[in-house]
């Protein structure tokens, strides 16, 4: 991999344009709820989760179900922190070679497996091993980064070396009746890290589609969006998050997801933005 070089990133965040009002179209008669399934200051999936649909009854009926699901998903995708009685990507992480196979959560199962098809796929542009690498940048990253340092070019080698080749990933990650094995890598000193943040948002938006009901829009950290029905969402402009660059009005289903570098970069003292999308 390659660092980001500077670039003026034409990528968009979207927002739902129109908001609840009292008039009724097509568009605006729906019901909003914004939720945090914690009690604590942590976020599911570290964002701002909102469903939308127009019959409030069944809002509010399909909120528990909605709540139990995303905060399975963001237990079993984080890398960061430990859940009690669950195998999650932190776990899998500390895992030494001698504690593989890990029996695992059959969703995380799904999820590892998704990750590593869209890795091949994608011919690698995708990869869920780049974890070593994103360390380096993780703490400089910051809606108003203070610090804009690179990383050594001795760091940069060492935790690129720890980024397993598409076309070799499935010889170092096995999966296997809901069991994960993760191999050492020649030339590793730190050993293979998953990092499963691109693609967790967008997976917890499938899981919810099967217990949507009529019309339907979820909005998962403004970055992944899922509509049923007749909706207006709008695209934000990076630079300027007053203003919308342009609209689209669904029809019937439509996934949308995206990404930035208006929230997670810094930038180097020639200009240059370092931002957490890596090539």
């Amino acid at each position: 991999m390659k660092h980001a070089k500077k670039v003026l990133i034409a990528l968009l965040v979207i927002t739902l344009i129109s908001g609840c009002t009292s008039k009724k179209n097509k568009y605006t008669d729906k019901v909003e709820s914004v939720f945090d399934v914690y009690d604590t200051p942590l976020q599911p999936l570290n964002t701002i989760i909102k469903i939308t649909l127009r019959n409030e009854s069944k809002l509010k009926k399909i909120m528990p179900l909605v709540n139990e699901r995303i905060k399975n998903i963001h237990e079993l995708a984080d890398g960061y922190h430990h859940f009690s009685g669950v195998n999650n990507i932190n776990t899998i992480n500390q895992c030494t070679s001698e504690q593989f196979p890990l029996q695992i959560d059959p969703s995380l199962f799904k999820l590892i497996q998704h990750s590593i098809d869209i890795t091949k796929l994608s011919k690698g542009y995708f990869n869920p091993t780049v974890e070593p690498l994103y360390r380096l940048w993780q703490d400089k990253f910051s809606p108003y980064p203070i610090e804009n340092t690179e990383p050594s070019e001795q760091a940069i080698k060492e935790a690129l070396s720890c980024v397993v080749n598409y076309q070799e990933i499935d010889d170092y990650i096995i999966l296997e009746n809901n069991t994960i094995t993760i191999k050492p890598m020649e030339n590793c000193t730190q050993g293979i890290k998953l990092n499963l943040g691109a693609i967790s948002k967008g997976y917890a938006a499938d899981v919810l589609l099967p217990i949507m009901e009529d019309d339907y829009l979820i909005d998962i950290g403004t970055s992944s969006i899922a509509t049923q029905g007749q909706w207006r969402v709008g695209f934000r402009s990076v630079y300027d998050p007053t203003k919308s660059l342009f609209t689209i009005n669904t029809k019937d289903k439509m996934i949308l997801s995206n990404s930035g570098d208006n929230t997670q970069f810094f930038l180097l003292d020639d200009g240059t933005i370092r931002c957490h999308i890596m090539n």
